[in-house]
Order: C-alpha cells, then structure tokens, then sequence
C-alpha cells in the first residue's frame, strides 16, 4: 500500500501545444512517454464498494494487466491523498485474495454482492508522461501526464482532457508550486473530482 499524492488540472485544447512546449518539461530527466491505458472499474450497480469509500478497476496497458484498489480521497493542504493498493494480474480476471482488508474479504465472500458486481464503466484514454527533477539538489521526482480520452458508461460519455501532477518522491510542497505554475501560465482549471468519481456520475 502506498499514498497516492496528486493534483489534477482540467485542460484546455488551446492549451496542449503549449504544455508540451513548456520550457520545465524540455529538461525532463527522461523522453515522454506515451501510452493507451483502458481501465474497467468494477461495483454493483447500487454502489456498495463505492459507499465504502473504495474503488476497484483492472488497468490494460499493452498486454499488461494491473488491479488496483483505491481508498477514498482527502484533501490535504490542496494536494489530493488516497491509500493506494496494486497487484499485477496474468489475465483480465479479478483476483480478490490478495486484498487485505479483512471488511472487504468479508464482502467478497457475499453471493447475493458477487451475484451484482460487475464491470461499471470503462476509462480509454492516452497518457504522455514527463518525470520532472527541477535541480539535482533537490530529490523531489514529480510525474506530469497528460490524459486525453473518454469515460463510458453504457450509453453515456464524458471526456477525458486532464493534467495529473503526481508526487513520486520528495517535497509536496515543491508539487504544488510546480502545479501552480502551469495552472497560472496555462489557464488550467481545478479538477477536484477523480475519474472513478466521474465515471460513477455518468452511471
């Protein structure tokens, strides 16, 4: 389990060029990467894990399977925090063993929960990465991503257009100076609310 630190930017497509030219992601420590990233998020249709204050998906990337659980968000001092728990999987199968929380264990073992549970909604979305050091005094790792894509539920969709700022190692104060500073240059807009809380508004 790990804390998922982040702030989230909602952007604009005037503003894309001019995040990818942006002078701080021209010294980034290593090239951009970019990668399609299919995500199913999984609940019963009366949201009962979501009640709990946790999400659960399975991430595709390539050939490459991850589950991930995780726990509510709280806002700290600006920056979004949440407890975060991933498990590589060899196929596109739920695996609920290897979750810990014994309240979750006891859920999954319910028929009548795992008779609706069920995929939700699915994210489809590319992701362009840049890992941003801003000086070699300072340890402080932050990954920007670019996301781009959509959020279906059935027959309902919303956009994905969106600038993740998420702490890797160092000083959360560093994070949110470096946030800062894009959304002032580029006219970015606060994105309080996750893709999973998005995803289940569509529902």
């Amino acid at each position: 389990m790990n804390i998922e630190l982040e702030i989230k930017l909602a952007i604009h497509d005037s503003a894309i060029p001019l995040l990818k030219k942006h002078p701080l992601l021209q010294k980034t420590i290593k090239p951009s990467e970019q990668r399609k990233l299919i995500s199913t998020y999984f609940d019963t249709p009366d949201k009962q894990l979501r009640k709990l204050g946790f999400a659960l998906r399975i991430r595709q990337d390539d050939d490459t399977f991850v589950q991930t659980l995780k726990g509510r968000a709280e806002l700290q001092a600006g920056i979004t925090a949440r407890k975060e728990w991933e498990w590589p999987l060899k196929d596109f199968a739920l695996d609920f063993t290897v979750i810990p929380l014994p309240a979750l264990q006891k859920l999954f073992t319910k028929s009548k929960f795992l008779i609706d549970f069920g995929p939700q909604f699915i994210t489809d979305f590319m992701r362009t990465t840049w890992d941003v050091q801003l000086s070699d005094n300072d340890n402080t790792l932050i990954e920007i991503a670019l996301d781009q894509g959509l959020i279906s539920a059935g027959t309902r969709s919303a956009p994905i257009q969106e600038v993740e700022f998420e702490l890797k190692n160092g000083n959360p104060e560093v994070l949110k100076a470096v946030a800062n500073l894009f959304q002032v240059e580029l006219g970015l807009i606060s994105e309080d609310r996750s893709k999973a809380a998005r995803g289940f508004a569509l529902i």
